[in-house]
């Protein structure tokens, strides 16, 4: 296989309780409370509310890390994502707080 692709055994079986589409509804409401956070916590630390606009992001991680698909790599997409916005915010708070 080309050098970066899985081994043919590489897939663990999802489990049986999850099926597809579950999985897919899963997802989708990961998406939307990452991306609903990521908007609400740039509005928020725009309007120098760092506070909310952190606790916003670190509870749509701890969601996003709760759910059955927490595995999946689209949710370590989604959690990086939350986790750099929240760094964003966490700095440009320090920087407010000093000043």
């Amino acid at each position: 296989p080309p050098y970066n692709a899985p081994g043919p055994d590489h897939r663990p079986e999802d489990p049986p309780q999850l099926r597809e589409q579950e999985f897919e509804v899963i997802m989708d409401r990961n998406r939307t409370v990452s991306s609903s956070a990521i908007a609400r916590a740039v509005s928020d630390a725009a309007a120098g509310e760092y506070a909310s606009a952190i606790e916003t992001l670190v509870t749509a991680i701890s969601l996003i890390k709760q759910s059955k698909v927490a595995g999946d790599d689209r949710c370590k997409i989604l959690i990086s994502s939350l986790q750099d916005t929240l760094r964003g915010v966490e700095t440009k708070s320090y920087g407010s707080a000093r000043r």
